[in-house]
């Protein structure tokens, strides 16, 4: 009876430590439309639009990530990224450890880049389509299906500039946008992400 509580009390333990060890960060970056144009091209004519989707200019749209880590009690990471115009910018990407590519050396912090293999044609797009997630300190481009595309650069202490493009075909979708206040989350993430890769270096191939 002894021996079996011991090992109840190693086995809490163990799984309080697992607790412990494991974290999530999320946090949305709020942004506001500054303009936006859409584009559409049908039967040889071409007609212009300022909106798209009742989304307006001074409207308000988000960027979310949601980093974990000791993902399902093994030592690895995954970073969702959603964006709150979805599908109309076909931002909805996941990211892992196995799709991490390299290090950029040019700045001070690295470039994180993550390369990922679409297998489904239901994107809308062809099969064995790509994705592209590249992360630094003050620089961010998502890329995702359907011609979607975040790009956004830091201006000013925790205020940044983005750019969105979204479209393919009759339809063509461009936003600027300002985003204030970026969460110092996303540089505690980097940092987890760094820290990781650290630990555990890319094998050569």
């Amino acid at each position: 009876m002894k021996d079996l509580s011991k090992y109840l009390i190693s086995f809490a333990l163990v799984c309080l430590s697992n607790v412990a060890i494991s974290e999530e960060i999320e946090f949305s970056i709020n942004c506001k439309i500054l303009d936006q144009v859409v584009l559409e091209v049908q039967d040889g004519k071409s007609k212009k639009y300022s909106g798209f989707d009742e989304v307006n200019v001074g409207d308000s749209i988000s960027i979310t990530f949601m980093f974990t880590d000791d993902l399902y009690g093994s030592k690895t990471y995954r970073i969702m990224i959603t964006n709150s115009q979805f599908p109309t910018v076909f931002i909805n990407n996941s990211v892992h450890p196995s799709d991490f590519n390299i290090i950029k050396r040019g700045t001070d912090s690295g470039q994180f880049i993550w390369h990922s293999i679409i297998n489904d044609s239901s994107y809308g797009g062809p099969e064995d389509g790509a994705y592209v997630v590249s992360l630094e300190d003050s620089y961010m481009m998502l890329e995702g299906p359907l011609g979607s595309m975040i790009t956004g650069r830091r201006y000013f202490k925790d205020d940044w500039n983005f750019v969105i493009k979204s479209g393919v075909f009759r339809n063509n979708l461009l936003q600027t946008l300002n985003c204030m206040s970026v969460p110092a989350d996303y540089n505690r993430m980097l940092k987890k992400v760094r820290d990781y890769h650290k630990a555990n270096p890319e094998k050569p191939k």
